[in-house]
């Protein structure tokens, strides 16, 4: 084993360089582990694929065995054995020469070519413990009562998708069943992605089964900022830290952008009503890390503002809503307001409509910004007062809202007054 496959795989077991790894290298190893990366994110649709076909593969193979063997000698029966990702191939007797063994690589072809095109930003679109919102139409579902794992076709291809018992699903902003995750559904996945890139959904938001499902788009990650670049956003996932979060951008007449950016800027985009679909700009403050920019929303719409005292921070009382492309995708559950009670984890949220209340999920991400809280001072009597955006789901049972996201928000001096 030469050098270069001793640091990757260090760099696949640990996901570390070693310290005494130069820059090169450490180049070189980083590209290995991208195409890795693929390899893995495609080997289970090929395995599933390959299974299914293999029936057929292997008749044809026989056949092609008859016709070319000698009539005097049998063939020896061999035994199968595993293969490239696992695959069941048939070892090859040298006797039948060189023809027989491109017929098997002929097969293997057939079953992978079409599958390994996607390239190395696809995968790195989709990090493991991101918080992802991803859109799509549901191509395939299996499995019965609370728990389904679909097929979501979408920007980033074929993505496979764990619901179970936790997995809030909605339509029209209102609980539906899961049996609604049925081929042909238009669907607004949000949940985590998985080591083995699943998304484990937590909330799945299903829209009419009027879209066809979508090709795959070609990514370009963004590396220098380009004049006057905007697009509209197509995913958002949000790195396990919360520090930074990446974009699918869709830009008109030009290509798909791969961009990561800061965390305010994924508070902006947090914050709207639909953050897909959202048309954004892309700048990069002075300072900034390599390879990181900021967004800023083009033209918001808002759709009210929060009846706060003068005294509240402007930042405060109006929430900028994305713009209306993508108004018939279905989305997320959203609720604003302020925190009026905490029990345990819900948390009575005093908005424009009335008393709302919001279960705290385990996984929800808590998004402090500049509100002069942490995170986990979301379920104290510390964040009484303050301003609070959740996006999520609803629970089947007691019509709460089920948060995803919590955005917090500055303490505001007044209640609401309820309309």
């Amino acid at each position: 084993m030469d050098r270069i496959d001793a640091l990757l795989d260090i760099y696949l077991e640990s996901g570390d360089f070693p310290a005494d790894a130069t820059e090169a290298e450490c180049e070189e190893v980083a590209a290995l582990a991208a195409s890795a990366g693929m390899v893995r994110a495609s080997a289970a649709a090929i395995d599933s694929e390959a299974r299914a076909s293999m029936p057929e593969a292997r008749a044809r193979f026989e056949r092609f065995v008859v016709a070319s063997r000698p009539s005097a000698p049998p063939v020896r029966v061999v035994q199968p054995r595993r293969g490239l990702f696992g695959l069941r191939l048939l070892t090859v007797p040298r006797m039948l020469g060189l023809a027989t063994a491109l017929a098997v690589l002929i097969i293997v072809a057939g079953l992978t070519g079409s599958r390994l095109t996607s390239g190395p930003e696809t995968v790195e679109a989709l990090e493991v413990g991101d918080y992802v919102e991803m859109p799509g139409v549901v191509t395939a579902a299996e499995g019965a009562g609370d728990d389904r794992v679909i097929t979501v076709s979408g920007p980033l291809g074929d993505i496979v998708v764990e619901a179970s018992t936790e997995t809030s699903i909605v339509q029209s902003e209102a609980s539906a069943d899961i049996a609604t995750l049925q081929p042909g559904a238009q669907v607004v996945v949000a949940g985590t992605v998985l080591a083995s890139r699943r998304i484990a959904a937590q909330t799945v938001a299903v829209g009419d089964p009027s879209q066809p499902a979508t090709e795959p788009l070609t990514l370009k990650r963004l590396r220098e900022l380009k004049p006057n670049l905007a697009g509209t956003v197509v995913v958002l996932a949000l790195s396990p830290d919360d520090a930074r979060a990446r974009v699918v951008l869709n830009v008109p007449g030009d290509r798909t952008y791969l961009v990561t950016i800061d965390a305010a800027s994924a508070r902006a985009l947090l914050q709207l009503s639909r953050s897909l679909g959202a048309e954004v700009s892309i700048a990069r403050k002075p300072g900034a890390a390599a390879g990181e920019f900021s967004l800023e929303v083009a033209s918001p719409q808002p759709t009210g503002t929060v009846a706060v005292p003068p005294s509240a921070p402007a930042t405060a009382t109006r929430v900028p809503q994305s713009p209306s492309p993508a108004a018939e995708r279905p989305s997320l559950v959203r609720v604003e307001g302020v925190v009026a009670a905490i029990n345990a984890r819900t948390v009575t949220l005093l908005t424009l409509d009335g008393r709302k209340s919001v279960v705290i999920r385990p996984e929800a991400r808590i998004l402090p910004g500049e509100s002069g809280l942490t995170a986990g001072q979301l379920l104290s009597a510390d964040a009484l007062g303050h301003l609070v955006v959740v996006r999520g789901g609803i629970d089947v049972g007691t019509g709460a809202v089920i948060a995803d996201i919590v955005l917090i928000g500055q303490k505001v001096e007044r209640p609401l007054q309820n309309r």
